[in-house]
């Protein structure tokens, strides 16, 4: 709804419009973050039984050439964010359909380049971080249109 509002709907005040456009470009943060993205954060955490097999996985290879290529699992909420950002300006600009998120290979493909990167599904991209990016943009077009005068549209 706080996306409708600030992006769709024609019948509200540029006001309440605005405000809105505030509200939904702040759901990155961790406290006004939207359900269903608290529910990918959590689930993109490590579980104590994979820290576990990860610890042994440690062990047995503490002599070999393999650790150093060993990256953690953990990624920061930022790098996610930064991640997740990147990766629907990809999907918007070269034209992929969103359902290539949900196709195993595209899925490995993301957990082979960082192991705790847990890329968002389909509908997370097309409505969620769509609407943000959307979002992100309309007011950074307002921010520059806001020092302007004289201006004019045309061919």
């Amino acid at each position: 709804m706080e996306t409708h509002l600030a992006i769709n709907c024609q019948k509200v005040s540029k006001e309440i419009k605005n405000t809105y456009l505030h509200i939904v470009s702040n759901w990155d943060q961790m406290d006004s973050m939207q359900p269903s993205s608290l529910s990918l954060l959590s689930s993109s955490l490590p579980s104590s039984s994979s820290s576990s097999s990860l610890n042994k996985r440690q062990k047995i290879n503490s002599n070999n050439q393999i650790d150093k290529f060993f990256r953690p699992t953990n990624i920061s909420y930022e790098t996610k964010k930064l991640a997740n950002q990147a990766m629907i300006k990809m999907f918007v600009c070269c034209g992929i359909p969103f359902a290539v998120a949900n196709h195993p290979y595209f899925r490995d493909y993301s957990r082979i380049l960082h192991p705790g990167y847990i890329p968002p599904l389909r509908t997370e991209l097309s409505q969620n971080l769509l609407s943000g990016e959307l979002v992100r943009v309309l007011l950074n077009v307002e921010k520059e249109l806001q020092h302007e005068e004289n201006l004019t549209l045309g061919k």
